[in-house]
């Protein structure tokens, strides 16, 4: 199981992760920027798109 909890302000979200079979964990600051999320960093793209 994979838990993700996202803290939310108007101009940027705090993201962590878990991940309850392996113990790898993760956070990342995603900064807004007119409106638009920052692109995150290439290791949290990976990690979420092996969920």
């Amino acid at each position: 199981m994979v838990l993700i909890g996202c803290d939310f302000h108007p101009s940027w979200q705090q993201v962590s992760w878990l991940d309850m079979e392996t113990g790898e964990t993760g956070e990342q600051k995603l900064v807004h920027a007119g409106g638009e999320a920052v692109r995150p960093s290439s290791s949290m793209s990976n990690w979420l798109h092996r969920c």
